[in-house]
């Protein structure tokens, strides 16, 4: 328990002296996150995932936009999820160490989002000495930031606008649609006696005079 609380005081130490290391403020407020002591394996060093843990802390703190803060000595993995929320986190890192062979050890890390309370990352890193470890602590540090600000990804792409139709060879046929035949006018009276006439320029003869074969004597 002692060895705890010394680890912890000295996880607190690291964030005071790394929080000049944050920064100017974001656009977004920065995640916050809470490492737990991974969890060894029987043949492991029992010391290793706290190691760890203090390992992946300073290494998140170091590379900026990310608020750690220490987790509760004592708390057990089942804790893990309520202890972070009572903290106000917004994620909690976990996982476990394994010999694998020689001096090469298997680490599983787990981030999972207090929101959900679901693994939002999982990977699997083999590491012979601590700063290999680190270089997952650098994903990892990648990885909250896109998750923690997928929601802010949209905001300043342009809204789409619609694109007219091309009418293309239709313009005809939307013309014909618009355009009515007008009905021819109906004939006039005059026009209709100028087209009785006959076709000589003659006048008609008039009224009770006899027609020329009329007046001919028959023979």
């Amino acid at each position: 328990m002692r060895r705890e609380i010394r680890q912890l005081f000295l996880l607190g130490f690291l964030i005071a002296v790394s929080i000049p290391l944050l920064g100017a403020q974001s656009a977004f407020p920065a995640p916050v996150v809470v490492v737990y002591p991974f969890t060894v394996s029987e043949n492991a060093d029992s010391e290793a995932g706290s190691n760890i843990a203090i390992l992946f802390s300073t290494r998140l703190m170091q590379l900026g936009g990310i608020v750690v803060k220490p987790y509760t000595p004592g708390t057990d993995r089942p804790q893990y999820l309520a202890a972070s929320l009572a903290m106000g986190a917004d994620y909690y890192v976990s996982g476990f160490t394994t010999p694998i062979g020689g001096r090469e050890v298997s680490i599983v890390t787990q981030l999972v989002s207090t929101a959900s309370g679901t693994v939002v990352y999982s990977a699997t890193t083999l590491a012979t000495t601590y700063a290999d470890a680190a270089s997952e602590a650098e994903t990892l540090h990648d990885v909250i930031l896109a998750h923690a600000t997928r929601g802010l990804a949209g905001l300043g792409a342009p809204r789409p606008t619609a694109t007219p139709t091309p009418l293309g060879n239709d313009v005809g046929k939307v013309l014909r649609r618009r355009s009515h035949a007008k009905p021819s006018p109906s004939p006039s009276a005059a026009a209709a006696a100028a087209a009785s006439l006959p076709a000589s320029g003659s006048p008609p003869p008039a009224a009770g005079s006899p027609s020329p074969a009329a007046s001919a004597p028959a023979r």
